[in-house]
This record gives C-alpha cells, sequence and structure tokens, in this order.
C-alpha cells in the first residue's frame, strides 16, 4: 500500500494553512484509499481540505450574517425608540406653550403668497392633498395684508367653464383670482391656454383672446390682464398632463406638504386655536401612524365633531373614533412599514412582503417609496426648543 510521504504531507499542510485549517484536525489515513495513487489520494485530499474550508466560511458568513440582523434590528429598535421620545418631548414643549404657532409650518407658503401679491410673479400654485390648510392660509394672508373679498380679490371654487372664466378674468382684471380646488379646470385645454395668456407673456402685457360666434361671449374678445392668480390643486390632472407642466413652469409651483409627526403637531396647535382637548389629539396619536392616509386637518375637525357629541352625553367616544382611525389605514402600507421597522436586511422584507401580501418587489418598492416622505427619517428631524 503507497502512503502518504513527507513531500505530500509537507505540501497539505501549507495548503492546510492557505484556506485556514488546522492540519492537526484532519486524519489525512482515514481519508486515505488505497484503490488510488499516491496523487489521486494528493488530489482527493486537497478538495477535501477545500471543501472544510469552504464549510468553515459558509458557517462564519452565517454567523456574521445572523450577527448583522441581531445588530441591526437592535440599532432600528434603539433609533425608533430615540425618535418616539424627541417626538414626545416635542408634544410636551407644544403643550406647555398656551400661545399658538402654526405660522411657523406654513411660513414658506405665506412668503410665496405675499410676493406673489406685492412681487413681480404673476400667478402662483399650491398643491397639495386635500384638508391641509391652503385654502385657510391664503385667506389669513389676505387678512394680514388688509386685502378685502370683492374688493380686491375674488374666489372661486366652483365648476366653471373656459368662457366663465374668460368673463371673471375680464370683470376683475385688475384683482387676485383665486381658484381653489379647480383641476376640471385643467381638463380642458382651451381653460390652459387662458391661464398661460393671463400669468406668462414674452412682452410686457399679458393680452387674453377668445374668439367666438357665439352670442355667450359677453366681454370683448380680446383684453390685458393685469390682475394675479392664485391656484389650489390636490394633485396635478392626468389629462393635459404635459401641456399642464407647460402651465406650471411659468408660474411659482409651491407643493405643501408634512411628514407624519408634523401633521400630529399642527394638531396640537390647531387645537389651542379651536379649543379641543388636548385628549383627543392624544388618543389620535395613540392610534395611528404613518401607514394613515388621508390624516389632516378636516379629519381632525370630523373627529372633534363625535368626541364633543359623546362628551355632552356621558358616553364612551373612544370605541367610534377608533374604528373611523382604522378605517383610514391601508393594510399594505402598514406591512411595509411594519417590515421596514423590523431591522431585517432589505431582501428579507422583500422575500416576507411577497409571502405575506402575496404581492409583487415592484410593489414593495412602491408603497416603501410612498413611506419615505412619512415614516421615521422624518423624526430626525424634529427639535425641541
Amino acid at each position: 500500500m503507497v502512503k502518504l510521504n513527507e513531500f505530500y504531507k509537507r505540501n497539505l499542510i501549507k495548503f492546510c494553512e492557505k484556506h485556514g485549517i488546522d492540519y492537526q484536525t484532519i486524519d489525512f489515513n482515514a481519508y486515505w484509499d488505497s484503490s488510488l495513487s499516491l496523487k489521486e489520494n494528493y488530489a482527493k485530499l486537497k478538495e477535501i481540505i477545500k471543501s472544510l474550508s469552504n464549510s468553515g466560511k459558509k458557517e462564519e458568513e452565517h454567523y456574521q450574517k445572523d450577527e448583522i440582523e441581531h445588530y441591526e434590528k437592535e440599532a432600528t429598535a434603539l433609533e425608533e425608540q430615540h425618535y418616539k421620545e424627541e417626538f414626545e418631548k416635542a408634544i410636551e414643549k407644544i403643550k406647555e406653550k398656551k400661545t399658538p404657532e402654526i405660522d411657523k409650518y406654513f411660513s414658506t407658503l405665506k412668503e410665496l403668497i405675499k410676493i406673489t401679491i406685492n412681487g413681480e410673479n404673476n400667478a402662483l400654485c399650491l398643491i397639495s392633498e386635500g384638508g391641509l390648510g391652503k385654502t385657510y392660509q391664503i385667506f389669513k394672508t389676505l387678512s394680514e395684508l388688509n386685502l378685502k373679498l370683492s374688493q380686491d380679490y375674488i374666489y372661486i371654487s366652483s365648476h366653471i367653464t373656459p368662457l366663465e372664466l374668460y368673463h371673471i378674468l375680464y370683470n376683475h382684471l385688475d384683482k387676485i383670482i383665486i381658484l381653489d380646488d379647480v383641476e376640471h379646470l385643467l381638463d380642458n385645454i382651451t381653460t390652459i391656454g387662458i391661464l398661460k395668456s393671463a400669468t406668462w407673456s414674452a412682452v410686457d402685457k399679458r393680452i387674453i383672446n377668445y374668439y367666438t360666434t357665439s352670442e355667450k361671449l359677453k366681454a370683448p374678445s380680446e383684453f390685458e390682464f393685469k390682475g394675479k392668480i392664485i391656484m389650489c390643486l390636490n394633485k396635478i390632472p392626468e389629462t393635459n398632463k404635459e401641456i399642464i407642466e407647460s402651465l406650471l413652469s411659468r408660474i411659482i409651483t409651491y407643493r405643501l406638504k408634512f411628514d407624519y409627526q408634523t401633521k400630529i403637531q399642527i394638531f396640537y396647535e390647531i387645537a389651542k386655536i379651536l379649543n379641543i382637548d388636548f385628549e383627543l389629539i392624544d388618543f389620535i396619536k395613540e392610534n395611528t401612524n404613518e401607514a394613515t392616509e388621508n390624516l389632516n386637518f378636516r379629519t381632525l375637525i370630523q373627529l372633534n365633531w363625535i368626541y364633543k357629541y359623546y362628551k355632552n352625553n356621558n358616553g364612551d367616544w373612544k370605541p367610534l373614533i377608533k374604528e373611523f382611525l382604522s378605517e383610514k389605514k391601508d393594510d399594505i402600507l402598514e406591512v411595509v412599514l411594519e417590515l421596514i421597522k423590523s431591522g431585517k436586511s432589505v431582501k428579507e422584507q422583500v422575500r416576507l412582503f411577497k409571502e405575506t401580501v402575496g404581492l409583487s418587489e415592484r410593489t414593495f418598492y412602491r408603497y416603501k417609496s410612498k413611506l419615505t416622505k412619512l415614516s421615521l427619517s422624518s423624526l430626525s428631524k424634529l427639535t425641541v426648543e
């Protein structure tokens, strides 16, 4: 029987060292096959050493992966706890101050309204989900500037045709025109053309025209508009999107948006103004999160109606309001939120998402993108004065 000689043994020991294996843990004789030649046995032993090395690496990698996931999960939990504590501190500071400080949340919006009215730009477009205070802040700012309805500005919030818009602009050609919730106006190409002429001109004069043989036209077919326009939209309509973008490129456009935590802070400020009990806001805070949709200031008013009814009649207001809030939660968004907070790897989050809700990886990322504006990252911006 051919035995392993010293030359091959020394080489195998070096091979073990190269692959991080302690050669003393390997019984070379136990792996020896007498039916094979010396070189064949040598080659076989090298493969065994390689497999042991890879096995060790896999175990180490698996251990490291588990350890990393453990620490990531722990770090996420600590970070979330930190943000929660900072959020609670911010809320307590708001509660302690008797005077509401709601204007600081709308400072950019208010400045843009003032710039539009007193500056050189001719129009402003405000875009946000409904119920975030666009219209209220417009009226409040106009009042602070001592401007009066009908005398200095007019307010339109109903459905109007292109011809009606043309008449409005003519009859109030030197006033501020506020067009509120007017997405329907932008569904019509003629209306968009009128607004483009009213808000921008390559020359000094903004000339608007409407050529028709219809007897319904009650204004000149052409006139100069000298006023300002403020438009409020909940979203940009998909119809005529490119033409609408062309219109918006001619004017100052501002998207008003708040993350979840800021909305809750504003709820407490509004509570001071409207004499809403903090008890209600506390309950809303404990029963909502980033997955709660349409959580806006109108929602707060509606919930306060329910709250006051039960309070006045000595009833239990919590069950109905809790149900009201739960209906506003997006179940899929809730799943994604919990996965993000879990501290698991993104790959693992995707796998669990697909298993839990049966939807695609693409859907997971779409919902995750939706949460980037609302989730934990926003808490890091909190400051306590």
